[in-house]
């Protein structure tokens, strides 16, 4: 394995505590990572070569070294693996997102590693937009690259997602604990779920770092130096020894779907927070990339307390509510009188002034049939006399 290191970058993340970043908007690294753990990041981080992390390896399953390991994972990565699970309760970040199916270059995953190789020296926001451009079909490519802004807020179980494309707002989620509010399009509509019944999806930590789950047997551990390739059933792994950080994970399936996830860039946030700024995930079908998920963090930061009111959903007068909520499989429709600052709790309000417009424009209906007939009889009384 070929590996080029670059003492002056080392020395710029320990002594200046921040990261290469082409907009230096993310956080600085924290004060109190020790030297070693500085080092190891710097080090993983400027890697020139990224064919470690997306080539099979030879087979040296007759080594002692390779023998000797392969029996389970060390429990120091299991116990750092399981910190990890545990060691973020709120986050916010902002980061260029993509996700798709559509408008794809019918690429081969050698192709795709081949252009992850090429970008791997550039920071994470240009690599990003790169990739994105190379990745879209031919046809979409005078439209601009693929993907959009995504502000990811979560704290505890609440979580608020809002994206942004070409700069314009396009959506947003939003998650209470007991009520899911989520708009699409931009559009003045909101539709309203309880919480666990929705049918739209939205981010979640774990689309931008991910922490693999690795069964305790079956598990062959290949010693690498400062990585360990680990290989179960038809999966391949390569984890970094020093912070447990997955840089690679890739897999085969027997119906033709191959895939590969790459992490990358990680930094040390305030509180021993390790966070890849830089992921890739591609999914091939028959040979053929079929969908894409990538991620660049531009700015973020770990466990600091989070406002109530971040995950309210305001709503300007006229915005059409869409109520689910009760197991409705149609739902409930209401119209917003006037501005509302927190439209899970004024749904009782806005609903009630719903009923209040439908019982007038009900009066006014009798009220003018009741005039249009009296009109009626005393036009007919006067004809007839």
């Amino acid at each position: 394995m070929t590996r080029k290191y670059s003492v002056g970058l080392a020395w710029f993340a320990i002594v200046l505590r921040r990261p290469h970043h082409e907009d230096s908007r993310i956080r600085d690294v924290c004060a109190r990572c020790s030297v070693a753990r500085a080092i190891s990041i710097a080090l993983l981080a400027c890697y020139v070569s990224d064919s470690f992390a997306l080539e099979r390896p030879a087979d040296t399953t007759d080594s002692r070294e390779t023998q000797q390991a392969s029996q389970d994972v060390p429990e120091a990565i299991r116990a750092m693996w399981e910190s990890q699970r545990h060691e973020v309760i709120s986050v916010r970040l902002r980061c260029k997102y993509l996700a798709t199916s559509s408008h794809l270059a019918p690429l081969t995953p050698d192709q795709v590693r081949e252009l992850l190789k090429a970008a791997s020296s550039f920071p994470p926001p240009v690599r990003f937009a790169w990739l994105a451009q190379r990745l879209a079909a031919p046809e979409m490519r005078d439209n601009g690259p693929l993907g959009g802004d995504v502000a990811f807020t979560m704290d505890g179980d609440k979580r608020r997602v809002d994206t942004f494309l070409r700069g314009e707002f396009h959506d947003r989620f939003i998650s209470d604990g007991t009520n899911v509010l989520a708009s699409a399009n931009g559009n003045k509509q909101v539709s309203v779920y309880s919480a666990g019944a929705s049918k739209r999806g939205a981010q979640g930590l774990g689309d931008f770092r991910r922490i693999p789950r690795v069964p305790t047997d079956g598990v062959r551990v290949v010693n690498q130096g400062e990585t360990l390739l680990l290989q179960f059933k038809a999966q391949e792994l390569i984890i970094d020894k020093a912070t447990g950080l997955m840089l690679l994970e890739a897999g085969r399936r027997a119906n033709g779907f191959e895939s590969f996830l790459v992490q990358r860039d990680p930094v040390v946030y305030p509180g021993d927070v390790v966070f890849p700024t830089f992921s890739l995930g591609v999914l091939f079908k028959n040979g053929t990339l079929f969908h894409a998920t990538m991620t660049a963090i531009e700015d973020a930061e770990f466990n600091q307390p989070i406002p109530a009111e971040t995950f309210r959903y305001d709503a300007s007068a006229g915005t059409v509510v869409a109520d689910f909520r009760g197991g409705r499989e149609r739902p409930a429709l209401l119209r917003a009188p006037s501005d509302v600052a927190d439209m899970a709790a004024a749904i009782p309000q806005v609903a009630a002034a719903g009923r209040n417009w439908m019982l007038i424009g009900s009066l006014v209906i009798f009220t003018s049939l009741i005039v249009s007939l009296v009109v009626g009889l005393l036009w007919r009384r006067a004809k007839a006399a």
